[in-house]
C-alpha cells in the first residue's frame, strides 16, 4: 500500500470510525471484496482513490457548512445589528482580497462579485 493510499484511508477512519467493510463498500460503490483487498494492502485504482478522496471532500465541505451555519444563526440571533454589520465588511473585504490576489483566471461572474463588494 503507498503512502499516499495510507494517508487517503486514515483520513476517511476519522470521518467515518466506525464503519464496517460492508458499509464502507455502500458509501464508495466499490465491491466488498474489493474494499477487503485494498485494506490488506493492494493497490487501489485511480478510480477507486479518486471515489473515496470525493466522499472525504464532501463529508469536510459539509462539516464546515454546518458549522459557519451554526455560526452565522448565533450571530444573528445573539449580536446587535452594528455587530452583524462589521462581520459581514469583513468577510467581504477578506472575499475581495482572496478573489485580487489569488492566481486563477477571474470570470465576468467573479468581477461582479468582487465589484459588489
Amino acid at each position: 500500500m503507498s503512502h499516499l493510499q495510507k494517508i487517503v484511508w486514515e483520513k476517511y477512519h476519522q470521518l467515518f470510525p466506525n464503519q464496517t467493510l460492508k458499509e464502507i463498500a455502500d458509501t464508495t460503490g466499490l465491491n466488498l471484496t474489493r474494499i477487503f483487498r485494498i485494506r490488506q494492502g493492494q493497490e487501489m485504482k485511480l478510480s477507486e482513490f479518486e471515489k473515496i478522496q470525493k466522499i472525504i471532500h464532501a463529508s469536510i465541505t459539509s462539516k464546515k457548512e454546518n458549522q459557519l451555519n451554526q455560526i452565522f444563526q448565533d450571530c444573528i440571533n445573539n449580536l446587535s445589528q452594528k455587530s452583524i454589520n462589521d462581520l459581514e465588511t469583513k468577510m467581504k473585504s477578506l472575499m475581495r482580497f482572496h478573489y485580487l490576489n489569488s492566481n486563477h483566471i477571474i470570470n465576468n461572474s467573479e468581477q461582479n462579485k468582487i465589484a459588489s463588494y
